[in-house]
């Protein structure tokens, strides 16, 4: 049950930040899935091969991943109680996405363990985001 405590002062200025954040992933796979050839011919060999044996499921798991972190962003700015359902169904293609190049592609091998170091975050910020909204839905934020 909600206990409904008044919204603090930053509650704003974190949704905006999130906003932001899921802006820069929408832009990313804008960037990356709109790449000239010219642009991937300037990429290691190794993550051409990546990007251009990259299958459709994981292509479509990023655009949910950013679209639906997006939206769950929105929605914590209005304070709405769908970000609670918005922010795991990204994490979950986050995850989804991620299993093609570290998993399936063996990019680990490839790429070595620092090209870990974002996706990480990536999944952390995933994370984080749900609990957020699980928690301020709990605390009566939204609505």
């Amino acid at each position: 049950m909600a206990t409904h405590s008044p919204v603090p002062g930053w509650f704003k200025a974190v949704a905006v930040m999130l906003i932001i954040w899921a802006l820069a992933g929408v832009a990313a796979f804008l960037s990356q899935f709109t790449m000239s050839a010219e642009a991937a011919a300037q990429l290691p060999q190794e993550q051409q091969d990546m990007w251009v044996s990259m299958p459709v499921w994981a292509w479509s798991a990023y655009a949910v991943a950013v679209a639906s972190g997006l939206a769950g962003a929105v929605c914590i700015f209005l304070r709405s109680k769908l970000a609670v359902i918005l922010f795991p169904v990204s994490l979950i293609a986050v995850l989804a996405q991620f299993a093609y190049p570290f998993v399936i592609a063996k990019g680990l091998t490839t790429l070595g363990a620092s090209a870990l170091v974002f996706p990480l975050f990536i999944i952390f910020m995933a994370a984080l985001q749900s609990w957020l909204a699980r928690d301020w839905a709990a605390k009566g934020w939204l609505t």
